[in-house]
C-alpha cells in the first residue's frame, strides 16, 4: 500500500504479490484507490489480494500485511460502527468461501515487492490490474524479498 500526500489530498493505491512457497511469483495485482486513509488502503490490499487468489484458483492462501493494525482488526469480531465496517465485512465474506486462508504480520523490509506493485498503481490509475507474469518493474523487489535482505534499523537502548 502506498500513500501520497498532495496538498490536502491524497492519492492512494494498495498492491500485492502471490508467490508460492518456495517464495516462486505467481501473480501481482495493482489498484488505484484514490483518496482514502491508510488502514482502508491496507484493508483494500487484503480484500483485493483475496478476490485475485480465489478468482486465480489458489485455495490454501496466507495473506502477509505490514499492517500490524489490519491484521489485529481481521482477528477480532467486526462492530457495525468501525469506519472501515464495510471493508472488513468484505473480507470476512471472502474469508468464509472454501478455503484455507490465515493472515500474519510481516516487517515492511520482507514485504518490499508488494510496495512497488503498489507504488506503480500510481502511474497506472487503473481500477485493478492483474499479472500473472512478473513485469519488469517489480523482478529487483521479488529478488530482494527471496533472499532475504532487509533494511537496518536503528535501536536506541
Amino acid at each position: 500500500m502506498v500513500v501520497f500526500l498532495l496538498g490536502t489530498t491524497s492519492r492512494t493505491a494498495c498492491g500485492g504479490v502471490a508467490r508460492d512457497y518456495l517464495g516462486n511469483f505467481l501473480a501481482s495485482f495493482t489498484k488505484y484507490l484514490g483518496d482514502c486513509s491508510v488502514l482502508q488502503a491496507e484493508l483494500y490490499a487484503i480484500a483485493n489480494g483475496l478476490e485475485v487468489a480465489w478468482s486465480l484458483g489458489f485455495r490454501k492462501v496466507v495473506i502477509e500485511s505490514d499492517s500490524l493494525t489490519a491484521v489485529n482488526l481481521l482477528k477480532t469480531p467486526v462492530r457495525s460502527t468501525h469506519p472501515c465496517a464495510a471493508i472488513l465485512f468484505r473480507i470476512q465474506t471472502l474469508s468464509a468461501q472454501d478455503w484455507l486462508v490465515s493472515c500474519v504480520h510481516v516487517l515492511r523490509e520482507g514485504n518490499m515487492a508488494a510496495d512497488a506493485v503498489a507504488a506503480h498503481a500510481l502511474t497506472m490509475l487503473d481500477n485493478l490490474a492483474v499479472f500473472t507474469m512478473a513485469p519488469a518493474f517489480l523482478t529487483r523487489w521479488l529478488k530482494h524479498d527471496s533472499d532475504g535482505n532487509g533494511a537496518l534499523r536503528s535501536c536506541v537502548v
